[in-house]
C-alpha cells in the first residue's frame, strides 16, 4: 500500500481546524451569550434579594426596638407591681396590728362592763348613799356597751378590708409572676432578633460578595465572548482560504483510502455479500459534524469533543476510559483495523471509512484521519482521530471493498 499523501494531510486538518473551530467557538459564543445573560439576571435577582434583605434588616431594627420598649416598660411595670406588693403587705401588716389592738380594746371592754356591774351590785348594797355611784356605773356601762358595740363593726369592717387587701395583694403577686414570666419571653424574644439580624447580616454580607463575583463574571465572560468572536474569525479564515484555493485548482485531492486498499482488495479471495445489507437506523454526517479524539497508546480514549458523544449517543465524558473499538461495527473487516494498527504504530498516518455504531444502534459512516503524538523522546504516548463526513459515492466504493476483505 502507498503511504499517506503529507499534503492531503495538511489540507484536510487545516479544512477540519478551520470548520471545527468555527463551529465550536459558535457553539461556545451561544453558550456564553446564555450564561450571560443567567448571570445578568442573576445578578438583578440577587440585587432584588438584597433589596429585600436590607428592608428585613430594617424590619427587625424597627421590631427590636419596639421589643426594647415593651422590655423596659414591662420591667417598670415589674418594679412598680412589687412596690404595690409591698405596700399591700405593710397594710396587711398594720391591719392585722390594729385587729390586736382593737381585740385589746374589747377585753377592756368587757372588764369596764364588769366592773360596772360590781360598782352598781355595791351600790346597791350601799342604799341610798350609794345612788350617785350607781348612776356613773351605769352610765360607764352603757358606754362599755357603745364602745364594745363600736369596736365589734370596726373589727368586722377591718377583717373584711384586710380580706380583700389580701386578695387583692395575691392577685398582684400572680400578675407579677405572669409579668415576669411575660418579661423572660419578651427577653428571649429579642435575643432570638439579635440573632437573627447577625444571620441576616452574615447573609446579606455573603450576597454582597455573590453580587462582586458574578459583576466580575459577566465582565469575564464578555472579554471571553469577544475572543470567542476572534477565534471564530481565524475559523472562518481557514474555512475562506480553502475554498479560495479549491476554486483556484490548488489543492491536491491526495490519496483516496479506497485506492489505497486496492492492491489488498485484488490479493485477497475472500467475499461477504451479507455484510452491510441490514437495514439499519442510520445518521448521515454534515458538514459541521467534526469528530475528534484521543487515546493512549492502547486506544483507550482519553478525549471525545462534544460532537462524538453527540453522534455515538453517549453522555459528555462516558467514553472517557473506554477502548475505542467500542463503537465498532461488525460490519468493518478486521483487515481494515490490523492495516490502520500497523500504520499508526509505525509512526504513520492512516485514513480510511469506518462503518461506526452508537449506543442506540444507530449507525453513521466517518472518513477517519489517525496519526501518532510522540514525546521529547521519540516515543508515541498515544493518537488522534479526526472524523468527517464521507460522500455517499465514497461510502460505497467502501462498502464494495469491505465485502472483499476478511
Amino acid at each position: 500500500m502507498e503511504d499517506f499523501n503529507p499534503e492531503d494531510l495538511f489540507q484536510l486538518l487545516v479544512l477540519g481546524a478551520g470548520t471545527e473551530i468555527t463551529n465550536t467557538s459558535s457553539k461556545m459564543q451561544k453558550d456564553l451569550s446564555a450564561q450571560q445573560s443567567t448571570i445578568t439576571n442573576s445578578i438583578h435577582s440577587f440585587n432584588n434579594f438584597q433589596d429585600g434583605l436590607t428592608q428585613i434588616q430594617h424590619s427587625i431594627d424597627k421590631m427590636s426596638s419596639s421589643v426594647d420598649e415593651v422590655t423596659s416598660s414591662t420591667k417598670v411595670t415589674r418594679e412598680e407591681l412589687n412596690e404595690v406588693q409591698d405596700q399591700m403587705k405593710n397594710l396587711e401588716n398594720q391591719f392585722n396590728n390594729i385587729n390586736e389592738l382593737l381585740k385589746q380594746i374589747n377585753s377592756i371592754a368587757d372588764q369596764t362592763n364588769l366592773l360596772a356591774l360590781n360598782a352598781t351590785i355595791e351600790a346597791a348594797r350601799a342604799g341610798e348613799s350609794g345612788k350617785g355611784f350607781a348612776v356613773v356605773a351605769t352610765e360607764v356601762k352603757e358606754l362599755s356597751k357603745v364602745t364594745k358595740k363600736a369596736n365589734e363593726e370596726i373589727q368586722q369592717t377591718l377583717v373584711e378590708v384586710g380580706e380583700a387587701i389580701g386578695d387583692l395583694s395575691s392577685s398582684v403577686g400572680r400578675s407579677n409572676e405572669k409579668m415576669g414570666e411575660s418579661l423572660t419571653t419578651v427577653q428571649t424574644t429579642l435575643k432570638e432578633m439579635t440573632g437573627v439580624k447577625h444571620l441576616t447580616s452574615d447573609f446579606k454580607d455573603e450576597v454582597d460578595s455573590s453580587i462582586r463575583v458574578f459583576n466580575t463574571l459577566e465582565q469575564t465572560t464578555a472579554a471571553v465572548n469577544n475572543e470567542l468572536l476572534e477565534l471564530k474569525t481565524i475559523g472562518d479564515t481557514f474555512d475562506n482560504l480553502l475554498r479560495l484555493m479549491k476554486f483556484n485548482n490548488l489543492i491536491n485531492q491526495g490519496i483516496d483510502p479506497i485506492d489505497r486498499l486496492q492492491p489488498a482488495i485484488e490479493a485477497s479471495d475472500y467475499t461477504n455479500n451479507n455484510r452491510f445489507n441490514e437495514r439499519e437506523d442510520e445518521y448521515r454526517m454534515t458538514e459541521n459534524d467534526i469528530l475528534i479524539s484521543a487515546t493512549d497508546p492502547r486506544g483507550v480514549i482519553t478525549f471525545a469533543n462534544n460532537q462524538f458523544y453527540s453522534v455515538a449517543q453517549y453522555g459528555n465524558g462516558e467514553l472517557v476510559g473506554k477502548p475505542h473499538n467500542i463503537i465498532r461495527h461488525p460490519d468493518m473487516p478486521k483487515t481494515a483495523f490490523e492495516d490502520l494498527w500497523k500504520t499508526i504504530k509505525a509512526g504513520k498516518i492512516w485514513e480510511g471509512f469506518v462503518k461506526n455504531r452508537g449506543r442506540l444502534g444507530r449507525i453513521y459512516w466517518v472518513k477517519a484521519v489517525v496519526f501518532p503524538c510522540f514525546n521529547e523522546n521519540k516515543v508515541i504516548e498515544g493518537y488522534i482521530s479526526i472524523r468527517l463526513r464521507p460522500t455517499d459515492k465514497e461510502i460505497e466504493r467502501a462498502k464494495e471493498a469491505y465485502k472483499r476483505l476478511p
